[in-house]
Parts: structure tokens; sequence; C-alpha cells
């Protein structure tokens, strides 16, 4: 059995806690889970593998470009989500269903991200399933069109991010680049509001 310098070992382990960044030697600044005694409004992580889509497509060329900017600087891009997070609503079985940022949400979880940051909003929403889906309809919070715009009920929503992947609908993408571009006004009363005019046949 090989001894260990006790006083050295400790002097390296301190030097190299001084040099070393802050993401090299533990998790980064995170707020506590989201649980379900989190104050709505509260920045909460959230398990990215575990969120509830409720839309039934996604742009994956807006994905894409959302998890390059992620991976060129993670600091960065956490600093700008914790101004502005993944926004869910806590529905039946305490899930934590995604009312908008699904493009991002997806997007940390291609960087290699298993947890975000998320803040819980729409408290009043019940979580009985009865209730759930027509209150969400009723504040238009769902999305309920597949990766060809054909309406869906809501069992067939994506359960996963894993899922939504898969259902890729390069007109959100289009329409993402077009906002971002001032190419039309986004309705702020509806989240995740994609805003199209048309579907191109």
């Amino acid at each position: 059995m090989v001894r260990t310098d006790a006083p050295l070992l400790l002097f390296l382990i301190l030097t190299a806690s001084a040099v070393l960044p802050s993401s090299a030697i533990g998790a980064p600044d995170r707020p506590p889970p989201c649980a379900d005694m989190t104050d709505s409004g509260k920045n909460c992580s959230c398990d990215l593998r575990s969120l509830r889509p409720l839309q039934g497509a996604i742009g994956l060329y807006e994905v894409a470009h959302k998890e390059k900017r992620i991976s060129e600087d993670p600091s960065k891009a956490e600093d700008k989500l914790k101004k502005d997070p993944i926004k869910v609503v806590r529905g039946p079985n305490g899930d934590l269903f995604i009312v908008d940022h699904h493009h991002g949400a997806l997007a940390w979880l291609d960087a290699g991200f298993a947890s975000s940051i998320c803040i819980i909003q729409h408290p009043e929403l019940s979580t009985d399933p009865a209730l759930f889906w027509d209150q969400l309809a009723e504040k238009k919070l769902d999305h309920l069109e597949d990766k060809n715009g054909v309406a869906i009920p809501h069992e067939k929503l994506p359960r996963t991010l894993f899922e939504l992947r898969s259902e890729d609908d390069p007109y959100r993408s289009l329409a993402g680049l077009m906002r971002k571009d001032d190419g039309f006004c986004r309705d702020s009363s509806t989240p995740n509001s994609p805003n199209f005019v048309g579907r191109i046949s």
C-alpha cells in the first residue's frame, strides 16, 4: 500500500480549486429542483428528460441553431436562461408540461445537459386530468397539431422531448427565423404561438 503525503495532497487540491473554473470542479450554480412545494414564478431546476411537451411538432433547424450557441458558450447561455427560463405548468401525476421554449429545452438536452432552468406558471390550473386539458385549451397553452399541421388529440402528443424530436416541422424553424428577422410580429398574449399565416403546400 502506497502512503500518501497528506499535507502535499491537500496543497494540490487547494491549488487546483483556485485555478480551475467552477464548471470543472462542480455542478453549475442552479436553483433548487422543481418540487410540489416550489412557488410559481420562481426559477427551479427541472429534469429535461421528464418534461412533457404541449405541442405536437418542433423545428429541428431552430433546435440545432440554439444547441450550437449553447455549446459554444454554456455560461452565457445559462445566464440568458436564468432571465428567460423554460415555462412549465404542473399537470396530472405531478408531471411538468412545457408551455413555452420547447426548442430551447430540446437544445439544452441535445447539448448534453440532463437538467435546465424552468419556471412554474399558471398555478390555477387543475391537476385533475378531467379538467387539466380543457383548461389548457381555454388558455391556448397547448398546440395540438402534428408535423404536417393536422389536428391531433392531446393523447397523441409526444410524451417526452426525445419523442418530440421525431416530429420535425420545418415551418416552425422558418417561423422562428422570420420572427428573429422581424418577418412578422409575435402574439405576446399567446405563449408558444408560431403565428403561421398559412402553411405552404
